[in-house]
């Protein structure tokens, strides 16, 4: 469907689809759909699939999973959450942005956010699970950077993702960015931030419960940039320089 920006007076289509109720699973340790969201992108585009879920662990001894998925064409993870409870009634927050594009008669696409369990002695629950794609246009910036990577940089830390672009026109832009992050000590901190032309916003610490971990960081922040180069970062730090902080799945569009 698609609805119009009064802004600009051209649509912008999109697609949604969720699941509230919770759903629980043990059986096995296979990822279990828990939304699905099918439809045909246009010929030569680009799409942002925005997702968030809750998720929980009934045992502190074990771990829940979740992620969003592409289960079409050569399959893609987005994501993956992993998190293991300080306690047994933690429900967590967990979600992410994934950018797909496609060329000419892509077919249809499907998008599922997924959980399970890491142990069948624990019990992974998922609620409140959400999917959204969005067609971006040309006036749309993003940048990525997926793959793991490490730093034991402090304070400062080090640049993770990084979206450099000049707007054709100044005024107020929304800013969408998550990541993946963990920490390699359960006694020091790991942190993410965002970076707009030099200013922080919404850093994060987190001392990780246990190291295999998977948090979810994110952000929307609304901007209003120049219509000149402008310098966008995701940047990540440890508290401690003998324990490496973690980033993956790390997505920023403008």
């Amino acid at each position: 469907t698609a609805t119009r920006d009064s802004s600009t007076n051209k649509s912008r289509q999109y697609y949604y689809a969720e699941s509230i109720a919770e759903s629980s699973y043990n059986t096995d340790t296979n990822y279990q759909d828990k939304t699905t969201l099918t439809f045909t992108p246009d010929d030569n585009s680009t799409y942002l699939i925005i997702a968030s879920w809750l998720m929980k662990e009934n045992s502190v001894s074990y771990q829940s999973k979740g992620k969003l998925t592409r289960t079409t064409g050569t399959a893609k993870d987005f994501n993956e959450l992993i998190y293991q409870p300080k306690d047994a009634t933690d429900y967590i927050s967990g979600g992410a942005i994934g950018i797909d594009t496609f060329g000419s008669s892509p077919g249809s696409q499907t998008y599922k956010i997924q959980y399970a369990t890491n142990s069948t002695s624990g019990t992974a629950s998922i609620k409140d699970a959400k999917i959204v794609a969005l067609k971006l246009s040309a006036a749309d910036k993003y940048a990525e950077s997926e793959e793991r990577s490490t730093t034991n940089a402090s304070v400062e830390g080090a640049d993770k993702t990084t979206l450099t672009f000049t707007p054709d026109t100044a005024g107020d832009y929304i800013i969408i960015a998550t990541a993946t992050a963990d920490g390699a000590s359960t006694s020091y901190d790991f942190g993410v931030l965002l970076n707009i032309d030099g200013t922080e916003y919404s850093r994060v610490n987190i001392e990780t419960q246990t190291t295999p971990n998977r948090y979810l960081w994110g952000i929307v922040k609304k901007v209003n940039l120049t219509a000149s180069s402008h310098t966008i970062k995701i940047r990540y730090a440890t508290e401690n320089v003998s324990y490496a902080a973690g980033i993956a799945h790390a997505r920023i569009v403008a």
